[in-house]
C-alpha cells in the first residue's frame, strides 16, 4: 500500500470514529450500518476497524464514568502493546493505532469542556509564548497552549483565564478595577506584577510585585490579600496555604521559559512538560511521586527536558514516536 493510500485510510479511520462516537442516537446507528459496510470492503479496512473498535469501547465507558488519568494511561498502554504486535505483521496497523491513540487526549478534553477556548479572545500555540499591550496599557503575557478572553468596560477589566498560564502587568485605573477570573476564583489586582496558572481543579496565584485580593468561587468569606514573594492555591471551595516564593527567580525563570524545581516530585514536573508537547506524555503519577526533581527545565523545549531528566533520575523514557513518549520507573 502506498503513503497516499495509507494517508486516506487514516483519514477514514479518524471520520469513523467521530460518527461512531456521535451522541445522537440516530445517526449513530446509521454509521455502525455503514461502518459494518466499509470494514468488509477489504482487509485493510477491517484491520483498521479492530483498532477503531477497542478504542470506541474504552471511549464509551469513560463517558459513564469519571475519566481517571489512570485509565487513560491503561487505554494508551494497551494500544501500545496492541501496535507493536501489529508491527510486527503489519505496519499499516501499527500507523492507525497510533494515530487513533493521539485523538483519545483531544476527544476527552472536547468532551468536557467543548470549543471553550477554541474561541477565546486571545490563545497561543504549545511551545510559543505571546506578550500583549492592552487596550488599558496593562501587560498581558500568555504561556504556550494557554487561551484568555478579555472583557474592558467603563466600570471594570476582567481577564478571564480558560487554560494554561499567563503573567500580568496592570497599568494603574483607580475608576475600574482589574479582574482575572478563572473557574475557581477571582483575583483582583491592588499593585502591579503576578502570575495565574489555571491547572485541573486549582488555580495558583504568584505574587511578583505589590498585592492582590484572591477569593474562591463558592467561598462566602471576603477573600485574602496576597503579598509579593507569596503563592497560594485557590480551589472553588476555598484557598490553600500560603507559601513563600523567590519573586525575582520565579519571574526570571517565566521570561526565560524556564521551569525552576526545587525539590518538586516528578509527576507535577511532567505534568508541566505535558502542556507544552504536541503529542501524548503518559506517566502513572502513583509510580513516580516518590521522586524529586532539583532542575533548571526548558519548557519551550519539552524534549530536551526529558533528555535531562532522563540522564539524572531513575526512569525509562520510551519514545514511540514523535508524539507518543512513556516515562516509567527503572527497573530495579
Amino acid at each position: 500500500m502506498s503513503v497516499s493510500q495509507q494517508t486516506d485510510l487514516q483519514r477514514q479511520a479518524a471520520q469513523w470514529l467521530v460518527l461512531l462516537s456521535s451522541d445522537d442516537e440516530a445517526e449513530r446507528v446509521r454509521a455502525e450500518q455503514d461502518f459494518q459496510h466499509w470494514k468488509q470492503t477489504s482487509p485493510e479496512h477491517a484491520q483498521a476497524a479492530a483498532g477503531m473498535e477497542r478504542l470506541l469501547a474504552s471511549l464509551r465507558d469513560m463517558r459513564e464514568e469519571p475519566a481517571s488519568e489512570q485509565r487513560l494511561h491503561r487505554l494508551i498502554d494497551n494500544e501500545i502493546r496492541h501496535t507493536r504486535q501489529q508491527r510486527r505483521s503489519a505496519r499499516l496497523g501499527t500507523a492507525l493505532g497510533i494515530c487513533l491513540v493521539l485523538m483519545i487526549p483531544a476527544w476527552l478534553s472536547w468532551q468536557q469542556r467543548p470549543g471553550l477556548w477554541l474561541l477565546a479572545d486571545l490563545d497561543t500555540p504549545i511551545g510559543q509564548w505571546q506578550d500583549t499591550r492592552l487596550a488599558d496599557g496593562s501587560r498581558l503575557t500568555l504561556a504556550g497552549g494557554s487561551a484568555v478572553n478579555v472583557h474592558f468596560s467603563a466600570t471594570g477589566r476582567e481577564v478571564e483565564l480558560l487554560r494554561g498560564e499567563i503573567r500580568v502587568e496592570v497599568a494603574a485605573d483607580a475608576q475600574r478595577p482589574f479582574k482575572v477570573v478563572t473557574r475557581e476564583g477571582s483575583i483582583r489586582a491592588l499593585g502591579t506584577r503576578f502570575m495565574v496558572d489555571k491547572q485541573a481543579g486549582a488555580t495558583t496565584l504568584s505574587m511578583l510585585e505589590s498585592r492582590v485580593l484572591a477569593r474562591a468561587s463558592q467561598a462566602q468569606d471576603q477573600g485574602l490579600v496576597v503579598s509579593a514573594g507569596q503563592q497560594v492555591r485557590i480551589h472553588q471551595n476555598g484557598l490553600g496555604e500560603v507559601h513563600n516564593i523567590d519573586a525575582q527567580i520565579l519571574d526570571q525563570a517565566w521570561q526565560q521559559h524556564r521551569l525552576i524545581a526545587r525539590g518538586l516530585p516528578l509527576p507535577d514536573v511532567l505534568s508541566q512538560l505535558e502542556r507544552q508537547y504536541a503529542g501524548v506524555l503518559s506517566f502513572d503519577h502513583r509510580a513516580l511521586a516518590h521522586i524529586q526533581v532539583f532542575a533548571a527545565l526548558p519548557l519551550d523545549n519539552p524534549q530536551r527536558a526529558l533528555q535531562l531528566l532522563e540522564t539524572t533520575l531513575p526512569i525509562k523514557i520510551t519514545r514511540l514516536t514523535p508524539w507518543l513518549i512513556r516515562v516509567q520507573p527503572q527497573e530495579p
